[in-house]
């Protein structure tokens, strides 16, 4: 390592930097004059770089104020965040240039920070959480707060932590619940882990709506003084309603929960208020002095963090599917659904969930021989607080009511069931119920999977989908597929009864994918015309069975294929 620091710093001299090496660290020193600044920046060197980067430090940090993407530490050294490190792709036989072009980031992001004014204090508010967790020093007590963002001030519940220290249940965390938004399904986790046994209330707090938002604390600015400072930058009726607050409620201990909107996104952050003795709450500039004000660490439940940084739209909050079908495919379509951001979610099966079922089904172990539907919406309300559940444990042809399909937004089916499925397809038509559906199921051997969409009102429907592409005549094999008809494609394990369609999880998680964003494209308005969609897989497998396959398969030339639905010969609606 001495050898390769010292290359370093010949390069760097050469470059015009001063520098100085610390072999024994694994430290290099080096001087820079940014605008009327001369900083030193101490670099760490991993002992697998160049394949890592370097992590860059703004020595005697504390001097400098509040820096954006520059961190501090109880030693004043600072870390200078230049980028995602770990996804860079460094050229491992010069690590020299590797050093020095690492070193220009950082010295890029510090410069503009201590030189650009605006620029430094839009990216401190916009990093406004990031910093305010350097200024957290508590080690036990972290937030979790049940809200939705507010535009008044709100009086909120205070759950203690679980003195056990019952992990498993969030046991060493404190809960902030808001009565008054909606906290999601009763069998979400962080519901029953706020109501564990052993959790009591405990204290008091506020969620307060911030506008605007001030810089977030100074490394040498306490939290009490910044939060006087932003009391009075708030709007006068926000004020007042603190300051009411202050003067009705007493106690020893106070959480301040806040929501600050910024530009697209909201920003939150908490304080932790405590007291030797019952005071006015803190919320009002003139009762601060005696409390012991602390940043706390904060996890939001909120549909409008979680699902956003799950990939999904809060738009789809309000919008209602129904899944007929909880198996191998249908399970992982309910999922898919659930974490796109889908509020409502009606799941249709009879079925049990059995051993053979474990290799190929979203459901875990634990759920064995209950309901299909009914364990999938216990596992989908826990992980997703935000959505509801509601089972019907009954056959698609049992339910044969207009009125109950026309409330959803989309149907899809997935049953692998083509007589049922083509009867529910005219079942829809001739009761004029105007909900699109999305027919879905995966072929044998991993050769691949459909998704059918039949858009209401417009030519083009499952049926279409049996009309045999030589004779033009109505067919019991769908025209679609990718394997010849009349083979044997069942296996068994055991003779009667046994039989089998194979095919992988990973061929129900493709064709699950295929049809959850189909049905999500139309939810958006995407898809305004029926519409298929395939997804082809490997025939290798199908090969070594001796099966046939079809033209379309041959011909595909794309792995994901997208074509409109409709043929004239149609009887059910003359496509």
């Amino acid at each position: 390592m001495a050898d390769k620091l010292g290359e370093i710093c010949d390069y760097l001299k050469i470059k015009g930097v001063e520098c100085r090496s610390v072999n024994d660290k694994k430290q290099i020193f080096t001087t820079h004059l940014l605008g009327a600044h001369k900083v030193e920046i101490r670099a760490e060197i991993p002992d697998d770089f160049p394949c890592s980067l370097p992590s860059f430090h703004l020595v005697d940090r504390l001097k400098y104020g509040s820096l954006a993407h520059v961190a501090w530490s109880e030693d004043e050294y600072a870390d200078i965040c230049y980028g995602t490190k770990d996804t860079f792709s460094t050229d491992y036989h010069k690590p020299s240039l590797v050093f020095w072009v690492s070193l220009n980031k950082a010295t890029a992001i510090l410069d503009q920070s201590l030189n650009d004014k605006n620029y430094n204090r839009t990216e401190l508010i916009n990093e406004f959480a990031g910093v305010w967790r350097f200024h957290s020093k508590l080690k036990k007590g972290r937030v979790v707060c049940l809200a939705e963002p507010a535009e008044h001030v709100v009086e909120l519940n205070i759950k203690s932590t679980i003195s056990e220290g019952n992990t498993s249940i969030l046991g060493e965390y404190v809960f902030a619940i808001n009565p008054q938004s909606n906290l999601g399904n009763s069998n979400n986790y962080f519901a029953s882990s706020c109501n564990a046994k052993g959790r009591i209330t405990k204290g008091k707090g506020v969620l307060v709506p911030v506008t605007p938002l001030l810089e977030p604390p100074s490394p040498t600015q306490s939290i009490a003084e910044w939060w006087g400072d932003q009391i009075l930058a708030l709007s006068e009726k926000t004020q007042r309603n603190l300051s009411d607050l202050s003067r009705r409620k007493k106690c020893r201990e106070f959480y301040i929960i806040c929501s600050a909107p910024v530009d697209s996104t909201v920003i939150w952050f908490a304080i932790k208020c405590l007291n030797s003795k019952r005071s006015n709450v803190p919320t009002e500039c003139t009762k601060i002095s005696g409390w012991d004000l602390h940043a706390v660490n904060l996890d939001v439940i909120s549909k409008d963090v979680l699902v956003p940084r799950g990939g999904g739209y809060t738009g789809l909050n309000d919008n209602k599917v129904c899944l007929v079908g909880c198996g191998s495919i249908g399970g992982y379509v309910a999922d898919m659904f659930a974490s796109s951001g889908i509020g409502q979610l009606t799941l249709i099966d009879d079925d049990t969930y059995r051993v053979e079922n474990l290799y190929r089904h979203y459901l875990p172990p634990n759920a064995l021989f209950g309901s299909k539907n009914g364990m999938l919406k216990i596992s989908l309300e826990s992980k997703y607080p935000f959505l509801r559940v509601a089972v019907e444990p009954k056959k698609l042809q049992q339910i044969a009511d207009a009125k109950f399909y026309e409330q959803f937004d989309v149907i899809v089916i997935a049953i692998a069931s083509p007589s049922h499925e083509r009867k529910f397809n005219e079942f829809l038509r001739d009761n004029s119920v105007d909900v699109p559906v999305v027919y879905t199921w995966v072929e044998p051997y991993g050769v691949g999977g459909h998704a059918v969409a039949v858009m209401p009102g417009v030519k083009g429907c499952l049926a279409c989908s049996f009309i045999d592409n030589e004779s033009d005549e109505p067919s019991l094999h769908p025209n679609i597929s990718f394997l010849q008809p009349g083979q044997k494609i069942l296996e068994s394990i055991g003779g009667c009864g046994t039989e089998f369609i194979a095919f992988s999880s990973t061929d129900a998680i493709q064709t699950a994918v295929i049809a959850t964003k189909l049905s999500i494209r139309i939810i958006n308005g995407e898809i305004q015309k029926s519409t298929i969609v395939s997804w082809k897989g490997n025939s290798i497998f199908a090969e070594k069975k001796n099966l046939s396959f079809t033209h379309r398969y041959k011909y595909l030339k794309d792995n994901i294929s997208e074509q409109p639905l409709g043929r004239d010969a149609c009887a059910v609606c003359n496509g």
